[in-house]
């Protein structure tokens, strides 16, 4: 039986990507949200699709958030808390109480577990001369962002 909430139908260079949360009115959920992130990543390296059709079931497009999913609560509830400390080391970086930001983006990063959280927390180590801790950052932000605009 195939789990997929997702297919995507190919007809030569258009794309039809088909989303069904059977009895749910395609309220988005975080499988939802994982299986879409993961069809637009598949579509990065194709040179041969030229449209992409994004589109619910017969039943509707979609009815928005999916209120009851709680696994999409305690995400948010973590995303805010990460974005909290994230703003609280970028002040205190700006400031110049580089130990304080260190300690705020590793927060971040633990909540989040956010990539480009690495590059905040390699300059605040550099700030901080711990060489080591900024290189093992610097290391981990390019090993998971290969494309990174800070390289």
């Amino acid at each position: 039986m195939n789990d997929r909430i997702v297919s995507v139908e190919r007809e030569a260079t258009i794309a039809v990507v088909r989303f069904d949360r059977r009895g749910s009115l395609n309220a988005f959920n975080q499988t939802l949200i994982r299986e879409l992130t993961a069809v637009a990543r598949d579509f990065h390296d194709d040179l041969e699709t030229r449209a992409v059709v994004l589109t619910g079931s017969r039943a509707a497009f979609s009815a928005g958030i999916d209120l009851r999913d709680a696994e999409t609560w305690s995400r948010a509830a973590s995303d805010v808390a990460a974005r909290e400390q994230f703003e609280a080391g970028r002040i205190a970086y700006e400031g110049g109480d580089y130990e304080a930001a260190l300690g705020h983006f590793e927060a971040a990063y633990k909540r989040s577990g956010r990539p480009r959280l690495l590059y905040n927390i390699g300059l605040a180590a550099d700030r901080v001369r711990e060489n080591e801790r900024a290189l093992e950052a610097f290391r981990a932000y390019l090993a998971a962002l290969p494309d990174a605009d800070k390289r």
